[in-house]
């Protein structure tokens, strides 16, 4: 089974698809080296990459993005329900022109269709993340990385969001952490 999956349909079937979707719901060109399955990570997505879609700049790059699943589900009623979501080494980089825009805004503003399905993630975790900002508006270029940026954020029954993280932010690290809950109402 796991063979089957990881040589024929994942890499041909579930890549396309995987694409297609993400091209659609964020209007980015996606790149996407593999998808694999692996019983204790689940699906697994390596390399994932999105550009903008004129320039080719990479926004958004993930190493790897392991989506583990609730098994019974998946058997007896053949729905698929992520229940935590791993982001690892994701880079994020957001840049102000030189003309005030945002290298996303054009994507932040454009009304998109609904998904065909909604998908909830009750937990997702990063690993090692980092986020590279860059103002060309001011006189002198300013850039500034966020680095070592790890943490967990997850839905609690009734409704509460509950976060922990903790990152690295300038040339001589200076280590930030935080954690709480925040109720849903």
């Amino acid at each position: 089974f796991t063979t089957y999956l990881n040589v024929y349909y994942l890499p041909k079937r579930a890549k396309v698809l995987v694409i297609d979707a993400l091209e659609a719901q964020t209007g980015l060109r996606v790149e996407l080296s593999g998808v694999s399955f692996h019983f204790v990570k689940g699906i697994v997505l390596e390399t994932l990459t999105l550009r903008h879609p004129e320039t080719g700049e990479a926004l958004f790059q993930i190493e790897r993005v392991s989506i583990q699943h609730l098994w019974l589900p998946l058997l007896f009623e053949r729905k698929f329900i992520a229940s935590h979501v791993t982001l690892e080494k994701p880079a994020f980089t957001l840049t102000r022109e030189k003309e005030g825009h945002w290298n996303l805004e054009e994507f932040w503003e454009k009304k998109r269709e609904a998904p065909e399905a909604a998908v909830l993630v009750p937990k997702l975790s990063m690993v090692e993340g980092k986020l590279l900002f860059t103002d060309n508006t001011l006189s002198s270029p300013f850039s500034e990385s966020i680095t070592g940026v790890n943490g967990d954020l997850s839905i609690r029954p009734p409704a509460t969001l509950r976060f922990n993280s903790r990152f690295r932010w300038g040339a001589s690290p200076t280590s930030v952490a935080f954690k709480g809950n925040y109720a849903l109402k």
